[in-house]
């Protein structure tokens, strides 16, 4: 079994995060470490659920063909009792004239042993006086007239034609459906109850932004909700999450055509998706634009989705779980997905629940070629499913869909199908499926499927690389609505998920109390960093060495840059600061300092680079005879030490470096070392005279100090650095 090297595990997170500091990482890891034991928990009762009341995924069992007497295109399929009523957009060359048998034909669907029996059938419905008139008057008074769409509801079916410009000027032909499953014709004025069937395309209302939501200022935006800022001046369409007028910028931005409006300008809506911290969709037209933009924001991770599609409807999904639009969809902590495809002109025709209450789906149709996109979301995924496009399907009761795959144009008298098995059963074929009994089956596989939902909901928010606040928050709200609404869910038959989810609920809550602190350390790491770019920015302007004319520009440069590093170096320590770009700064700062010491090998190859250098040295020491105070000495020396230091680093830089020319690089050595030991008498006479006007003990002290202090080099003599010159060369 796993279970027992879960402690050993979790012990060895903790071990390591307490070895890098921090309660917090320490907490993380056991958050983790009960997320997994969670997830691992739910999947194991998911898998038993599945065996108990079947799988849910779609699939295709099954491909057919039908057949039929013309050349046509499919356009759509209803299913009638154990058959399929079929409609065809016909071309019947110099027939006289069309007949509502060559646009709707009726289908045996039947099972075989090698497949389905798809044989045509002779149709009641499709005769009778008042049908066959209104039919004939359908294509004699409107010539363009075709069919797009068969609709069937419980009580209700609809043959949908084209009778204007566009696929909504529609004449619609109605049966009712009586309850012994008879199908009665009835009129030629189904137009209404056609047109409601399309729900509403938001199920939310949007809001305009007014003047109220302005805020002035040097960049000024809208605010929105105090959690987004929109603005579509300065010559593009930009979005914040800080009310900040100062700056321009934001987390995200996109070009606009009219690069001189202002804030007035721009026609702005938004709406907030389910509860407070979800999703905010924002409707956007700049100044002088036609098309409309449409961005989803979640709160949550700041991420934010150019999603057109939304123009043409917006649903959101079980649970609060995010939206869905034609051509995707997006969830609340910021998973979206955009499918491929042209999802233009598409709306929404049906929302359909399976009686598992664990899948909807979401049909999409497309009245300009009479084509569906058939979503399925399933709410212990969090996920759709790879969409179906067909132009026709029908389900049945007992779960059967049966598409006409693809969109086709070219007319054929065999026309392919594909039959799946999904889980969007009638709701008395479900009722009617047995149950072993067992602790699951009294429970039900809804109620299961919810709490299954909300706990891997809780066991992915453990497992965020990238926690926030709100994630903290949000397990222990979903962890307190779980253990309160499913009561069965500490059952042993269960997998004891109630335990489980306690675990999680109780490290998130000990996690809240020490985030502040990491907040604190998070905002210092911040500033360091922005410190050192600061500081290596200053340097690195400081150190352009291109026109250097003296020695001493070049000792700066180098100890300046060498000192640079090492500051980077010993921010590595810093909690939470971002050490790559740390090294990307230390990067820069080294290769500075190979462009410097390249410089200054070229200057001193032309000749007497130390001139100047050690005329000053020799000035300073001959300056110190007439000092009489021991601090303006003291003073001088600590110039001489710096100058020691930076000529002793010259000559371990240019000693390590690989220069081609051996003669070049000896007169560079025998030039350092001269000037080295010219300083070095300069320090001697100078730290003399410095003995003479301190007392005796503190001038010992002193020069205890003096050799231990890292800022001073170590005498060297000449012939010990041509013996080092000559083992590096």
């Amino acid at each position: 079994m796993a279970a027992p090297q879960a402690p050993a595990k979790a012990g060895s997170a903790d071990v390591d995060a307490a070895l890098t500091g921090g309660n917090y990482e320490v907490l993380r890891a056991r958050l983790a470490t009960a997320g997994t034991e969670l997830a691992k928990r739910a999947d194991a009762l998911n898998t038993r659920r599945k065996a108990l009341f079947g799988g849910t995924a779609p699939e295709l069992v099954a491909t057919e063909r039908l057949r039929t007497e013309h050349n046509c295109v499919p356009v759509d399929l209803v299913g009638i009792g154990d058959d399929l009523l079929v409609g065809f957009d016909v071309f019947l060359g110099l027939k006289a004239e069309t007949k509502i048998t060559d646009v709707l034909a009726l289908h045996r669907f039947s099972r075989t042993e090698t497949g389905y029996d798809t044989t045509p059938i002779p149709a009641e419905l499709l005769t009778g006086a008042e049908l066959e008139r209104d039919f004939a008057n359908l294509y004699r008074y409107y010539r363009d007239a075709r069919l797009i769409q068969l609709v069937k509801r419980e009580t209700q079916l609809l043959a949908v034609f084209q009778a204007g410009t566009t696929w909504r000027d529609a004449k619609v032909l109605r049966w009712r459906i009586e309850p012994d499953g008879k199908v009665v014709y009835v009129d030629d004025r189904g137009d209404r109850d056609h047109a409601a069937l399309f729900p509403s395309p938001y199920d939310f209302e949007w809001n305009e932004v007014t003047r109220d939501n302005q805020v002035s200022g040097k960049h000024p935006h809208y605010n929105l909700l105090d959690t987004l800022f929109v603005e579509c001046v300065a010559g593009d369409l930009t979005i914040k999450v800080e009310n900040n007028t100062e700056s321009g910028e934001g987390i995200y931005s996109e070009p606009v055509q009219d690069t001189n409006q202002s804030l007035d300008d721009a026609r702005v809506f938004y709406a907030a998706i389910g509860k407070p911290g979800g999703l905010i969709v924002l409707k956007i037209l700049p100044f002088r634009e036609t098309a409309w933009r449409y961005l989803v924001f979640d709160t949550r991770s700041h991420k934010i989705v150019r999603a057109d599609g939304i123009g043409h409807g917006c649903r959101s999904l079980p649970e609060d779980h995010g939206i869905v639009f034609p051509g995707g969809y997006m969830l609340v902590g910021g998973d979206f997905k955009l499918f491929d495809g042209d999802a233009s002109d598409y709306v929404l025709e049906h929302e359909l629940r399976s009686p598992n209450g664990e899948d909807v789906q979401y049909v999409y149709f497309r009245g300009g070629d009479g084509s569906y996109w058939l979503y399925v979301y399933n709410l212990i995924d969090k996920a759709i499913t790879t969409p179906i496009q067909c132009n026709g399907y029908s389900l049945f009761a007992d779960g059967r869909m049966v598409v006409m795959r693809g969109v086709v144009s070219e007319p054929t008298r065999v026309h392919p199908m594909q039959v799946w098995q999904t889980p969007f059963t009638s709701a008395e074929h479900a009722a009617s499926a047995p149950t072993d009994g067992s602790y699951l089956g009294k429970v039900g596989n809804a109620d299961l499927v919810r709490g299954l939902s909300d706990a891997l909901s809780i066991a992915r928010l453990a497992s965020n690389d990238k926690p926030q606040r709100t994630t903290f928050e949000d397990i222990l709200a979903l962890a307190t609505k779980a253990t309160d609404a499913y009561y069965w869910l500490g059952n042993a038959d269960a997998g004891d998920l109630k335990t489980a989810v306690g675990d999680v609920r109780s490290t998130a809550k000990l996690i809240l109390d020490e985030y502040e602190k990491v907040i604190a350390l998070e905002r210092e790491a911040k500033r360091v960093l922005t410190e050192a770019e600061a500081m290596v920015a200053q340097r690195l302007a400081a150190t352009r060495s291109e026109g250097y004319d003296r020695v001493e520009q070049f000792l700066e440069a180098l100890t300046t840059l060498r000192s640079a590093r090492g500051e980077l170096i010993t921010k590595q320590d810093v909690r939470f600061i971002d050490k790559a770009r740390l090294a990307a700064l230390e990067t820069e700062v080294t290769v500075a300092f190979d462009r410097v010491t390249a410089d200054t090998v070229n200057f001193l190859a032309k000749g007497d680079g130390f001139g100047s250098l050690v005329t000053a040295a020799a000035e300073q020491s001959q300056r110190v005879a007439g000092i009489e105070r021991a601090v303006e000495v003291k003073a001088v020396r600590e110039e001489i030490d710096k100058v020691a230091a930076g000529v002793d680093l010259l000559g371990n830089v240019i000693g390590s470096l690989k220069i081609d020319d051996t003669t070049k690089r000896t007169a560079i050595l025998e030039t350092i070392t001269e000037a080295f030991g010219q300083v070095n008498r300069a320090r001697a006479t100078i730290d003399v005279r410095y003995r003479e006007l301190v007392p005796a003990k503190v001038a010992r002290s002193s020069a205890r100090r003096s050799s231990c202090s890292p800022r001073r080099s170590p005498r060297r003599s000449r012939s010990a650095i041509r013996q080092s010159a000559a083992i590096k060369s």
